[in-house]
């Protein structure tokens, strides 16, 4: 028995018989391959640029057919194939994601770093009280040096201007002493000098003294005139000289004395119409009509009465003194009044006329006495 041979598939005593497949050698069929890329793919980008939209990769075709149906298969006396290893069933791949390089800021350079002063940290040692937390007091102690430094400087201005005050009220005293030493002894303003505006007192009227057959006051009731005679003379141009102030009168000491008597001629006496500022004893001179009665009083305390005559305006320039020096009545003694009249000229400085005023003596009984 055990020399027989051994039947197989192949012996022709198998011919036409089918041959059944062992499920060792039966194949699973396989589905097709999940296609890759199936879904779209959003691709990242900029932010101010849209989103774009892959383009959807192409499915591809299933690599494996589904297995056909085997054929009867002739017997085969042919040795077994070796045994197939079991098939895997290929996963579908995932897809790969996309990495997308989003832009990077521009990289500021790096700043060295800077090392702390060894100067300033020695400084911060040895000072302590210079911390953040003193600065308020140093403020402090600032705001206080502004505030009495500003104060000083007040009262320095104060006292500056305190001392340019008195300068000026003595200076301005300096000024009418320096005018009142311009005047002559006799009460004459020097040349070219403008006269003060100095009212005297009444005091002053009742003290001045002059010589006993001197006019010494002159009074003019319509006028209210009640001033101080000088005695004056003539300046370097030959003319009559004014009195130093404009509050007193001047006696021309060439004319006739109070009491001289009717052959004696006239006596002459002037007076400012106007000062820089104020107006003169004989503002009002020409005011003065016939009638109006006229007082002088001599040294020795006589009074001598004059009446108005009349009144006379002339130009300066043909003004003849000799005219002035004479008694409007003759034989009988007489008073002439002259001030300045008319217009003020600029140019000159000088009024271009003169007002006189010829009066005689009407108490001649006074003579007598």
């Amino acid at each position: 028995m055990s020399d027989r041979p051994r039947l197989g598939l192949d012996n022709p005593a198998f011919q036409g018989r089918l041959r059944q497949p062992t499920p060792r050698l039966r194949l699973a069929p396989r589905g097709p391959i999940r296609q890759l890329f199936s879904q779209p793919v959003t691709i990242l980008s900029k932010p101010a640029t849209p989103a774009v939209a892959a383009p959807a990769i192409p499915q591809m075709q299933p690599m494996l057919q589904p297995q056909q149906q085997l054929r009867p298969m002739q017997p085969d006396i042919r040795p077994a194939p070796p045994k197939p290893k079991p098939q895997i069933a290929v996963a579908a791949a995932k897809p790969e994601a996309i990495n997308i390089i989003q832009p990077q800021p521009f990289a500021q350079p790096a700043h060295p770093k800077l090392q702390q002063s060894r100067v300033l940290h020695r400084q911060a040692v040895r000072h302590p009280a210079r911390t953040p937390e003193s600065t308020p007091a140093k403020r402090s102690k600032l705001q206080y040096g502004l505030v009495a430094m500003a104060g000083f400087v007040f009262l320095i201005g104060l006292f500056v201007s305190l001392l340019t005050l008195q300068t000026n009220h003595q200076a301005k005293t300096q000024v009418a002493a320096l005018a009142s030493t311009t005047q002559q002894s006799d009460g004459a303003a020097a040349p070219d000098a403008p006269p003060t505006e100095t009212k005297p007192t009444t005091a002053t009227m009742a003290s001045y003294k002059v010589a006993p057959d001197l006019p010494r006051q002159i009074i003019i009731p319509k006028l209210y005139v009640y001033s101080r005679v000088r005695p004056m003379g003539v300046n370097t141009k030959n003319e009559l000289q004014a009195p130093g102030n404009i509050f007193d009168a001047g006696w021309y000491n060439a004319s006739a004395k109070p009491g001289a008597g009717a052959g004696s001629g006239a006596m002459v006496i002037d007076g400012h119409v106007h000062g820089p500022t104020l107006p003169g004893v004989f503002a009002n001179l020409k005011k003065l009509v016939a009638g109006d009665t006229i007082q002088v009083v001599r040294g020795d305390g006589k009074t001598f009465t004059y009446t108005v005559v009349k009144l006379q305006n002339v130009d300066a320039a043909n003004l003849d003194i000799g005219s002035a020096l004479t008694s409007a009545v003759p034989g009988q003694p007489a008073l002439n009044l002259i001030t300045c009249g008319g217009p003020y000229d600029k140019a000159t400085g000088d009024y271009t006329q003169r007002t006189i005023v010829y009066a005689v003596q009407s108490d001649l009984t006074a003579d007598k006495q």
